[in-house]
């Protein structure tokens, strides 16, 4: 690839000798301590936007700052050695953090797990759909359906703070070239409980 080639994220553009110290939210003007040499190649941000985590956007839509580091707008985040009994939320409008009295709920331990320091699952809880139609719950159960159906496999129950909205549903289909053959299935998932990491899969029968 030229380098006439080189593609760059929204709201930036290639520079073949830029600043080692580039505007960002945490940095709106080159620190008294930045040279400019040796300079840097590489993707800057276009006039008027500002560097925040590896997006560029205008200064407005910038996150806040606490205690050292910095925070993209709309994150919450707990403070390690607090006991997740206050949760943190950047509020982009005011480019300051909040802090609301929270609590880790049941089934949940407050530490940190890969790198995050929160509320967890004590354990993961697996939600399965194989072969013709074989469903395994989270609670161990097996059942079998057939024919064509939508059927949902997990959704919120309750607004939580820890958990997003969410809803996920498989959905079968008649194969063409054979009637009586189910299809595909259009969703699956695997999803640790309580948390909102998931994996979705597609899976041709």
């Amino acid at each position: 690839m030229s380098l006439s080639e080189l593609t760059c994220p929204a709201n930036s553009h290639y520079v073949l000798c830029g600043s080692p110290c580039p505007d960002s939210c945490t940095q709106q003007a080159e620190p008294d301590g930045c040279h400019p040499f040796p300079c840097v190649e590489g993707c800057q941000c276009d006039p008027g936007f500002v560097l925040s985590g590896i997006d560029c956007v205008p200064p407005e839509q910038c996150g806040c700052s606490y205690r050292g580091r910095y925070y993209l707008k709309g994150d919450s985040f707990f403070w390690e050695g607090e006991q997740c009994q206050t949760m943190y939320r950047c509020d982009g409008s005011v480019h300051a953090v909040d802090a609301v009295g929270s609590f880790c709920g049941s089934g949940q331990f407050c530490g940190a797990q890969k790198g995050v320091y929160g509320c967890h699952a004590l354990s993961d809880g697996i939600c399965q759909v194989s072969g013709f139609l074989h469903y395994t719950t989270f609670d161990g159960q097996h059942y079998s359906f057939r024919g064509t159906s939508t059927h949902v496999l997990v959704e919120l129950c309750r607004l939580s703070s820890s958990l997003p909205s969410f809803r996920v549903a498989v959905k079968t289909e008649r194969h063409q070239g054979n009637p009586g053959q189910n299809s595909q299935i259009t969703g699956g998932l695997l999803l640790p409980v309580l948390s909102v990491s998931r994996v979705f899969a597609k899976l041709a029968l």
